[in-house]
């Protein structure tokens, strides 16, 4: 929370993305985080899980619309029962729940 001139407090919004399960071809892989730099909020790092559970990716910090060159680096937990190759390729789905950081004005009166 933060407060306007007039010390009204303003609920800027947060950010969320959630992961599913990878897979590669037909293995699923569990136990597995993607870590995301580059992001334009507070944070500018997260790390999603593969729990498909939303995570909070902070508030946004810019109050303009661009292009964001975001990175990610896949963790993989121990898993003795599946074989990678170095030509796997891994997919999942991320949902973002993005909102803008522009506060709710009260009217004039």
């Amino acid at each position: 929370m933060t407060a306007n001139k007039d010390g009204n407090e303003l609920t800027i919004p947060t950010n969320q993305a959630q992961l599913t399960p990878l897979t590669s071809g037909k293995d699923l892989l569990t136990g597995t985080s993607l870590r995301l730099t580059g992001l334009p909020v507070n944070l500018n790092t997260a790390t999603l899980t593969d729990q498909n559970q939303l995570t909070d990716l902070g508030r946004t910090v810019q109050m303009t619309s661009g292009i964001w060159p975001i990175t990610g680096e896949l963790h993989l937990n121990a898993n003795s029962s599946i074989e990678l190759a170095e030509t796997d390729y891994f997919s999942g789905i991320i949902t973002w729940q993005l909102t803008t950081a522009t506060p709710a004005v009260t009217s004039l009166k």
